[in-house]
């Protein structure tokens, strides 16, 4: 269930924007997960009612509160860190993140205007630093993965487009006519790339203009042909699928 907690806190939290509609109710979810992971692991049990329910990020709050001794009159709750040496504080901004629960709710139930901050967002982004989460950054790198596959496809579905418009054999002429603005000149370009074989037309006419971070080669860049574009990030993960293929071949 923590783990679960975690994700959601983390999900939520990475794609909230205080201006995209039903952003209150992504802000509730996040919040009351978040929460709920805290208090679970520093009150085991305190994350629930009598009933058995999980508290509401309300209800949640307030068992901080109780619990934690105020950083002067900031509003703020810090919760030591207790399981490293230095003890790293985690501030919860009661005080932020209760007036976020008030604002959302208002919106959420149609009781009239509420508006969420990004000083809301803050503080919510801020619980991350809990030993219960700590997921935003492994949920941060998973979307930028998610939105270069999806860049990745929608650039090979209109350089394909774009070959079926002008067909084989203007492609290969226009690929003769290629001239490679990244060529090596000992002055001006001592690192020039020759150009590469297209993923896309099969054309040597792929000029890279980047390597990927794990030094593989996989190069990133734009055929000068059917304008297909490979990003950075996905030049990165080729690199690191390879990377993998060769650490299991090893084993």
């Amino acid at each position: 269930m923590q783990q679960e907690r975690s994700w959601v806190y983390a999900a939520c939290t990475v794609r909230l924007a205080p201006d995209q509609p039903g952003c209150e109710a992504v802000f509730d979810q996040a919040l009351t997960n978040g929460l709920a992971a805290i208090v679970a692991l520093e009150w085991p049990g305190a994350e629930a009612n009598a009933r058995g329910r999980v508290r509401s990020a309300a209800e949640l709050l307030d068992v901080i509160s109780e619990r934690v001794p105020q950083d002067g009159q900031t509003g703020v709750y810090p919760i030591p860190d207790t399981s490293i040496s230095q003890g790293l504080n985690t501030l919860v901004d009661v005080a932020t993140l209760r007036d976020g629960v008030t604002q959302t709710q208002q919106v959420r139930h149609a009781r009239g205007p509420g508006r969420l901050e990004e000083r809301h967002v803050d503080a919510l982004r801020a619980l991350d630093h809990h030993r219960s989460l700590r997921s935003l950054s492994g949920e941060e790198s998973d979307r930028v993965w998610d939105q270069a596959r999806e860049d990745d496809r929608a650039s090979i579905l209109r350089a394909v487009a774009f070959l079926d418009l002008i067909g084989e054999d203007e492609a290969a002429r226009r690929a003769v006519d290629v001239e490679n603005p990244n060529a090596y000149h000992p002055k001006h370009n001592p690192d020039g790339q020759e150009l590469e074989e297209c993923p896309v037309c099969g054309l040597d006419t792929f000029c890279i203009q980047g390597i990927d971070d794990y030094g593989y080669g996989f190069g990133s860049g734009q055929c000068l042909v059917c304008a297909y574009v490979r990003s950075r990030d996905t030049a990165d993960e080729m690199a690191l699928d390879f990377h993998i293929a060769r650490l299991s071949a090893k084993d």
